[in-house]
């Protein structure tokens, strides 16, 4: 998946911020947002709508997990929404978010130098978005589909199946069919078969921020279908 980006580079597109003296932060000025249609990408099969949409929210969901701001994800959310460039200008100049290039793919900048980088994918859609109607559910290219053994769910002993989705600290997603009965250690093993990781590796599963204890049941923890968990290997 990428994007390919065509800016004015005159000086008229230039605010410079430079001398500020901010870490982290490259030199070079802060750039206006390119408009969007100057972001041109296409996914790496046809994508639908409601599969774009799930996909935009699983990164807004869990890239405040691993680092950034809260707030400042928050107004880079409301920027890439916003249909209005001058509306999203001014989210991102109220939260003081740098962007040398103007293209917030290429990776903007908080005051205090944490760097945050959006995909293409949450800003514009792909040239190959097809209808739902259009294509059959097919994520076997994106997510490891896993199903867990019958002792461990999906039959009339643990109720009804549900997907959660594992997002990996190594970047890869597997799709899991749970129960409300299986517990938080069941996914962990579950992880471990599916991912090839070392058993001697450390598994921590979260939730919303929340380190989930593993003799807990998936549904003490009201956690809908769909839902994404994140699992650091340590």
């Amino acid at each position: 998946m990428g994007s390919c980006l065509s800016r004015g580079d005159g000086p008229e597109a230039e605010r410079d911020v430079e001398g500020e003296g901010t870490a982290g932060i490259p030199t070079g000025g802060n750039k206006p947002l390119v408009p969007h249609k100057s972001i041109v990408w296409s996914s790496d099969a046809p994508i639908t709508r409601q599969e774009l949409h799930r996909q935009r929210e699983a990164f807004w969901d869990t890239s405040p997990a691993y680092s950034g701001r809260a707030e400042v994800w928050q107004a880079l959310r409301a920027a890439c929404e916003s249909q209005s460039l001058e509306l999203a200008q001014a989210i991102i100049d109220s939260a003081n978010v740098t962007v040398p290039t103007g293209n917030l793919c290429d990776g903007c900048y908080d005051e205090l130098g944490n760097s945050y980088v959006i995909p293409a994918m949450c800003i514009v859609d792909p040239k190959n978005l097809i209808r739902d109607q259009d294509k059959e559910k097919d994520d076997s290219e994106t997510i490891s589909e896993v199903k867990l053994d019958q002792p461990m769910g999906s039959g009339a002993a643990g109720g009804p199946a549900m997907e959660l989705v594992a997002r990996l600290s190594t970047g890869k997603d597997l799709k899991l069919a749970v129960t409300k009965k299986d517990t938080v250690a069941s996914v962990r093993r579950l992880v471990e078969a599916q991912s090839a990781l070392d058993g001697q590796r450390s598994i921590r599963i979260f939730y919303f921020g929340r380190q989930l204890d593993e003799q807990t049941m998936i549904g003490d923890l009201k956690i809908s279908d769909g839902a994404i968990i994140q699992v650091f290997c340590g």
